[in-house]
């Protein structure tokens, strides 16, 4: 080890608390890869491989690929089932005593992505905790599960716990339903002896210490997180198992991504009995969601009724359409408000016209709260925002109650959209450190350092020809050159002219050149300017994307509010289409259905092919456990 370069040294030091993931390790312009890293990554992303130190005992294979296109291999790593650590320097190089200081600024893994190149718009990408108690085999008589799972890339963060005999079952038909990409695990059991082995295809498992699982320390974690004093509020006060889980998740999360997640300002019970358990064999014979032919969604029920607007609202029909309510109250709600918007075509069209022009909010804010947001991010953002008055604006046309309480929690963020207006350039560049984030106007240090950059010329023909004047030398010349920057030359015949002020800086063979105090002030601005714009853009954007995460909560209830009228304004969309008709649900047994029809099997066959069926049920109480609607049918 004392053989090792400093360079290396510090790159062993650095991989030793990163053993399970490949460090990209910060080298100028390039990450590298070093010994078995290196080999993986050269193999994974048919990268050459070459090596440091060759010929010598302390040989390092390694391969490397540009920073700035350091995205997409770390995507295709990550879809690899590979975890990847982000080493960057965080000191700067002009100013380092010796090696320059680097750390790992975050870790990329299945469960963790919140690039949009990486992720599908309208599904979940879900990083899930299992925190078990007195079950040491699945299917085991002990105490329960508890589970955590969370979308980092929106912040939609769900608890729940199962107990009893059939813990274990209900634990697999959950993992199924939500389908994390990853899963952490205490470290004393394995992941399969608590989840079925067909669950964790393609599924990246890690283990973490126990003490992570603790209740006590998890509440705190999860009160400071949520920015409240208790979680009862929450309904998971006194729920220790799903709590200890949660904590296990947060803190794994944050040794990750060194962010607070202020994108994540609720959780949410997940209560069995409030949906259908529709468990995975049933989604998969049913096509809900993907077809057995490749997994996709042509042919499913969801590719019928899932005409939203925006990401949000997919990936809510998508969650309401895998969990059918149970609850005859809260079913009638929801038809309600789609027969007010089924029977109002007007306003749902020009509602989901505006819904159009809305990005992915969710998952906009989540990039600004841990950090990875670009200046475009900020610009959809902004233009987003634009949209809100146009949709509060139709809050007087929904007076049905259900679409009232949703419109309630509206908000039209006119103040942030107002400060992004202001400061975000039109066509920002795609990274953050290059400047040409920010508009004129809106710094002055900004405009005058941009000013400096941009009229040099202009500037130093001024102070030419004022000089002329002072001195009268008409020869007199302001140039510059890279070796010796800014002066004045004067020729050898005037050179008893040269005013006192005048300090020589370089002598010619029939000419002498000077620098004055004004050349140097202003030789230090021009050649600091751009590193300063460069600097003070960063500055002032990082000071945007945190004002754009302090209105998290705001942010967040807009969005869910937004996702829900898109949701309902596609379901009365589809029933428009279609020619749905509302069903009559309530607390009795039977089931009837006159001239239904299939949604899927009617799209793929030719109208006249295809035939309604009538059905009528009226079962015995002692066997019958109820019928739900998904649909409607005439």
């Amino acid at each position: 080890m004392d053989t090792l370069t400093p360079m290396l040294r510090q790159y062993r030091s650095i991989k030793a608390q990163h053993p399970d993931a490949v460090l990209m390790f910060r080298l100028g312009d390039f990450y590298e890869m070093f010994y078995d890293d290196a080999l993986l990554a050269s193999k994974a992303l048919s990268l050459t491989l070459t090596s440091r130190g060759r010929g010598t005992k302390n040989e390092a294979p390694m391969c490397g690929v540009p920073y700035h296109a350091a995205d997409s291999y770390v995507a295709r790593l990550i879809r690899q089932g590979h975890r990847v650590a982000i080493c960057d320097q965080v000191e700067d190089p002009r100013v380092a005593r010796g090696i320059v200081r680097r750390a790992v600024t975050r870790v990329v893994s299945p469960g963790t992505v919140t690039d949009p190149a990486q992720l599908r718009a309208s599904e979940p990408n879900y990083i899930a905790a299992i925190q078990a108690t007195g079950v040491p085999e699945r299917g085991g008589a002990g105490d329960g599960f508890g589970c955590a799972y969370l979308d980092l890339s929106t912040g939609d963060f769900r608890l729940s716990e199962h107990r009893g005999h059939s813990a274990g079952d209900s634990l697999a038909a959950q993992l199924a339903l939500f389908r994390p990409r990853e899963i952490l695990h205490p470290e004393e059991t394995s992941l399969e002896n608590l989840v079925p082995v067909e669950l964790l295809e393609g599924v990246l498992a890690h283990a973490v210490p126990g003490w992570t699982l603790g209740t006590e320390a998890a509440s705190r974690l999860l009160n400071e997180i949520l920015g409240t004093a208790s979680l009862a509020g929450f309904g998971v006060e006194g729920r220790n198992l799903a709590v200890g889980a949660a904590g296990a998740l947060l803190h794994y999360l944050q040794e990750a991504h060194k962010a607070d997640f202020r994108h994540v300002t609720r959780v949410v019970w997940h209560h069995p009995s409030e949906a259908m358990v529709l468990d995975a064999t049933t989604r998969r014979t049913l096509e809900v969601a993907e077809n057995t032919r490749d997994g996709g969604r042509d042919g499913t029920l969801l590719s019928i009724l899932d005409r939203t607007e925006t990401a949000m609202g997919g990936r809510l029909v998508r969650d309401w359409v895998l969990r059918p309510l149970l609850s005859v109250g809260a079913i009638a709600e929801r038809l309600d408000a789609v027969e007010f918007l089924l029977d109002r075509q007007g306003e749902r069209s020009a509602l989901r016209a505006r819904l159009a022009n809305i990005h992915d909010l969710e998952r906009l804010l989540a990039r600004c709260s841990l950090g990875t947001a670009s200046a475009r991010d900020l610009v959809a953002l902004r233009d987003s925002l634009a949209v809100l008055p146009e949709i509060a604006a139709f809050s007087m046309a929904l007076t049905s109650p259900p679409l009232a309480r949703i419109m309630a929690g509206f908000d039209g963020l006119a103040d942030l959209h107002a400060r992004l207006q202001e400061s975000i350039a039109d066509d920002p560049p795609a990274t953050v450190r290059e400047g040409g984030l920010l508009r004129d106007g809106y710094r002055q240090e900004l405009d005058e350092l941009r000013s400096i950059r941009r009229d040099s010329r202009a500037y130093l023909a001024s102070i030419e020809t004022r000089e002329r004047e002072r001195t009268g030398i008409a020869s007199l010349k302001v140039r510059y050159n890279k070796v010796f920057g800014y002066y004045i030359e004067i020729s050898n015949a005037h050179r008893k002219s040269v005013p006192a002020d005048y300090e020589r800086k370089q002598t010619l063979v029939g000419a002498e050149r000077y620098i004055t105090p004004e050349l140097k002030e202003y030789e230090a601005k021009v050649l600091t300017a751009q590193e300063r714009i460069e600097a003070l853009e960063y500055e002032l954007f990082v000071a945007l994307r945190d004002e754009v995460t302090r209105a998290a909560p705001r942010l967040g209830a807009t969005s869910r509010a937004l996702a829900t009228i898109d949701a309902l304004a596609a379901f009365a969309e589809a029933a428009s289409v279609y020619g749905y008709r509302r069903p009559k649900v309530d607390d009795s047994l039977g089931l009837r259905i006159v001239e239904g029809r299939h949604p899927v099997v009617e799209q793929l066959l030719d109208t006249e092919r295809f035939v309604p069926n009538d059905c009528l049920m009226d079962v015995d109480r002692t066997t019958w456990r109820g019928a739900r609607a998904l649909f409607s049918w005439r």
